[in-house]
């Protein structure tokens, strides 16, 4: 299948990387996710065009602007220094906006993601999708995550997002 696709995308957060919760900061980046990069680094190697497209908003690439040095979470640039990713083109930030569109416009026929809802758009769009799984936010029971939430270690969209992942982490 993979020599049949022209255009694979590839979320950033949670997808190339590997984040868990934390009781001081709220997320705290573990590493790469070296399974799905291996998967990227194969599509490039058969030629597929690959991009990453992240809701990140650009101007917070870091995702964590305070706070000490183990909480800052890399960059989409960084990773592709980092693992020499050789994708088509700097990584793509939507600012905030569900991914579909994007992905639409470049042509994506396969979009890897571990968000719920950015996978139900894109195959909304006629995207196929792979949900990639998200181990610690997964194991996590929604108490916690609403306990975390409570405190405002999480954002109401960074709840919602992992609520969603918990009850639908079977589908």
């Amino acid at each position: 299948e993979k020599n049949n696709l022209d255009v694979v995308t590839f979320d950033f957060d949670d997808t190339l990387t590997i984040t868990k919760p934390d009781d001081d900061w709220g997320v705290v980046e573990v590493g790469p996710n070296e399974e799905i990069i291996d998967i990227m680094k194969e599509f490039i190697k058969k030629g597929t065009k690959v991009y990453i497209v992240t809701s990140r908003v650009k101007s917070r690439g870091a995702g964590v602007p305070f706070g000490p040095p183990e909480a800052r979470r890399s960059t989409p640039e960084e990773y592709v220094e980092k693992y020499q990713l050789d994708i088509e083109a700097a990584p793509i930030y939507t600012n905030g906006e569900l991914k579909a569109r994007t992905l639409d416009g470049l042509g994506s026929k396969l979009h890897f993601d571990d968000d719920p809802e950015e996978i139900k758009a894109c195959e909304r769009a006629g995207i196929s999708t792979h949900k990639v799984a998200v181990p610690y936010w997964e194991a996590i029971g929604i108490n916690e995550q609403y306990s975390m939430f409570s405190k405002g270690l999480l954002t109401e969209r960074q709840f919602i997002k992992r609520a969603l992942r918990y009850l639908y982490k079977d589908d």
